[in-house]
């Protein structure tokens, strides 16, 4: 029988969406890089963040920190914790935009308060020592390392 559109095959037809984490899981950054600009465009937050990761990395793109807050930022505002940690690195050390500890702290927090446990015990350090920017408080530092045990299981 004829296929339907006068015989050439059809295109495999692909779900960015569901393509972007196993392509960039595979490590097929290339074609990762495709099927995450497609879902990040259409809103997807984990596309976002995983582009902030391959621009950052230099998987499969040119390394370019810059691109790398860019699409770190667009998941971060979204709510996407691992992208508002990512966020608060970028800002911390200066990579991709000017180093500003207020912003570092701004978004450290909210990955913490969005149950990023890395986040938490960052600022539970950060407590304890009385290091970027936050004060020293001990009461505080072990409310975040419990919050942190207690959101990674």
């Amino acid at each position: 029988f004829a296929l339907a559109n006068g015989g050439a095959p059809q295109p495999k037809v692909t779900n960015s969406t569901q393509d972007c984490p196993s392509l960039y899981e595979a490590k097929e950054y290339t074609r990762a890089r495709t099927a995450c600009v497609s879902a990040a465009e259409a809103g997807n937050s984990q596309a976002r963040y995983l582009l902030g990761r391959m621009y950052e990395e230099g998987d499969g793109v040119t390394k370019d920190p810059a691109t790398a807050v860019k699409w770190y930022r667009l998941a971060a505002e979204s709510g996407h914790a691992t992208s508002q940690r990512r966020l608060a690195g970028a800002y911390y050390k200066g990579l991709g935009v000017q180093k500003d500890d207020a912003q570092a702290l701004r978004w450290l927090q909210r990955a913490a308060n969005n149950g990023d446990s890395r986040a938490q015990k960052q600022l539970a350090v950060g407590y304890e020592f009385g290091i970027g920017g936050l004060p020293r408080d001990a009461k505080l530092a072990q409310q975040w390392r419990e919050r942190a045990a207690k959101d990674q299981r």
